[in-house]
């Protein structure tokens, strides 16, 4: 290998180390995790959190949309959320692991309008 080749690889090694030695938690986890409710859609359909972690759900539509644990056929794990208007919200904290469904109640029938919460320890 050339020398120019031999110092342009120490160069963007050093590069490499210094931008990874002060850039900041890249992954830090945050607190809240958000899911959009738009265009008829939970945005994310499934999200990944820990035990204690706040879950805030957004209506970015015009239609109005519920957050319901569960499916239709089984029990609720929470309170559904009221109807939410374009803009508002609704926050929950899971304290226990496992896997929780939701739906919107008044478009239970579209795919997109089902999700999934998985939180771990």
């Amino acid at each position: 290998m050339s020398s120019i080749a031999n110092r342009s690889l120490a160069l963007i090694g050093a590069m490499w180390v210094t931008l990874a030695a002060s850039a900041p938690q890249a992954f830090a986890e945050t607190k809240v995790v958000e899911i959009r409710i738009a265009d008829l859609a939970f945005v994310p359909q499934v999200v990944h959190v820990h035990v204690g972690q706040s879950i805030v759900w957004t209506n970015q539509d015009q239609v109005a949309h519920t957050v319901t644990s569960g499916t239709t056929t089984d029990t609720n794990v929470w309170t559904s959320s009221e109807p939410l208007g374009e803009g508002q919200t609704f926050s929950l904290v899971l304290k226990e692991p496992g896997t929780y469904a939701y739906f919107c109640k008044p478009h239970f029938y579209d795919a997109s309008m089902h999700g999934r919460v998985i939180v771990d320890r």
